[in-house]
């Protein structure tokens, strides 16, 4: 153990992550919202990352994992009329590997995962139904994001 400065000569244990990158398909952008200057029309593929963050605690020996972002829906259909419209303007698109595939080529499925946390999204029932990792395939995880307090789940904002 060290000694924290923050707070003032306690000593706490330390912490280390490790984070992984998981592929979750690819998509296409146009350049001129990344790359300045650009041609007119120009597009580059882009890949569609999540990632995996492992913890294991220096005191319990307890591997703790979390999925951030879930990258592009497999089933694109599955997408509300204006997001597939959206999703539209990002061919050519592929959604394989999605996460659950690529949590899979590590050796780890969605039983695995105890926490998805959600870097943007509209309405917490969004998080429950319609995305690649819902407690149906994920049981026993706790979803969050920054949407998730009372006020945001009571919002009129589209779902995104």
């Amino acid at each position: 153990m060290e000694a924290d400065p923050v707070f003032q000569g306690t000593t706490i244990p330390a912490a280390v992550v490790e984070v992984h990158a998981l592929s979750a398909g690819h998509f296409s952008l146009p350049e001129e919202q990344f790359v300045k200057p650009a041609a007119a029309g120009a597009r580059s593929t882009v890949p569609s990352l999540c990632f995996l963050i492992q913890h294991i605690s220096s005191q319990t020996g307890v591997t703790t994992r979390i999925v951030f972002d879930l990258g592009v829906r497999r089933d694109i259909n599955r997408y509300s009329e204006p997001i597939r419209r959206h999703v539209a303007t990002r061919q050519p698109l592929n959604t394989d590997p999605d996460v659950v595939k690529s949590l899979e080529t590590g050796g780890l499925g969605p039983d695995d995962i105890d926490y998805v946390i959600y870097s943007h999204v509209r309405k917490p029932k969004y998080l429950l139904r319609e995305t690649p990792l819902t407690p149906v395939r994920f049981t026993g995880i706790t979803l969050a994001s920054r949407e998730t307090s009372p006020a945001a789940a009571s919002s009129s904002a589209p779902v995104h």
